[in-house]
């Protein structure tokens, strides 16, 4: 009877400890990024040229001319770089594992412009003859193709269905919900962590807006004959969220009386432009374009209140 019971104990013992290794192996998925890039699941007659280099935070002002910031604004984790050869044909693959989805998606909206996705490669991307952008999860990644050689294409799209499965599930941010798709300007989404990524979208003064707190997504919409950008601040308390619309409201111009969810019209040093901000939840709205505030109540009601 006390080897039954020592067996069952030593079980319990097991299971307990698979349960308690199981999120950690879990959070170790794609840590072995170069190790799966397999040459042969690739394309005939292309190989690997030389070791996968691993770059780290600290390292990336040297890979990356004058770009390093960004991605250290958004949460950089580490960047895996290989280049493949084919007599002399040569592709150059960069994966950027970012800190999370939000990162990542981050970084694609602002690289990508208004390409457009090639409909053989099964995951998010945009491409071109150039070089194809990836996103999938928390990973961001570009394949070059250096000359732009046009018959490489087939074999650029074959790299990218090999590189996305291995950089894991999609996964959409949520914040990309606080905004409508239906009317969206192409190629004007963002999504914004801090001062270099809304120096991309809209124009504000340093230490406006509290990053520490707030997150935000951006994005223009054609409305009445005028282009309305659309800013939302997700804030991580309603504490945090009323201080931001306090120090945003000191700017207020004077006789705009608030009624809710509008809260207030500012403006700001440098520009003439007038900004109309919202209320509503832990989400703050501004609108600005060069439209009346009748006609920012208006939107904001049309397209954004729910």
């Amino acid at each position: 009877m006390r080897k039954k019971e020592g067996c069952i104990k030593s079980s319990a013992v097991k299971l307990l400890l698979l349960l308690f290794l199981l999120p950690c192996t879990a959070s170790f998925a794609g840590e072995d990024i170069p190790g799966k890039l397999s040459e042969e699941d690739f394309f005939p007659g292309w190989r690997k040229e030389g070791k996968t280099k691993i770059v780290s935070a600290e390292e990336l002002y040297g890979v990356i001319n004058g770009g390093a910031e960004l991605f250290l604004e958004f949460g950089f984790n580490r960047l895996v770089l290989q280049r493949y050869l084919k007599k002399d044909h040569e592709l150059e693959l960069a994966v950027y594992e970012m800190k999370d989805a939000f990162a990542a998606s981050g970084i694609f909206l602002i690289k990508r412009g208004r390409g457009q996705p090639a409909p053989g490669i099964r995951g998010e991307n945009i491409f071109s003859r150039y070089q194809a952008l990836l996103r999938q999860g928390k990973y961001f990644a570009i394949i070059t193709n250096p000359p732009g050689r046009k018959a490489l294409e087939e074999e650029m799209m074959a790299l990218a269905n090999l590189v996305l499965p291995i950089l894991g599930t999609p996964e959409k941010p949520a914040m990309l919900d606080l905004l409508p798709s239906e009317g969206m300007e192409p190629g004007s989404l963002r999504l914004i962590q801090g001062k270099l990524a809304l120096e991309t979208a809209v124009f504000f003064p340093d230490g406006i807006i509290d990053f520490k707190a707030c997150e935000g997504v951006y994005a223009d919409y054609p409305f009445n004959g005028k282009t309305v950008a659309v800013l939302r601040l997700h804030c991580s308390t309603p504490d945090a969220r009323d201080e931001q619309c306090t120090v945003l409201c000191a700017e207020a111009t004077s006789g705009e009386e608030a009624s809710s969810p509008f809260l207030c019209a500012f403006t700001l040093t440098g520009t003439k432009a007038s900004y109309y901000l919202f209320r509503e939840g832990k989400v703050v709205t501004i609108l600005t374009g060069g439209i009346e505030k009748a006609r920012a109540v208006e939107f904001y009601k049309e397209r954004l209140l729910k």
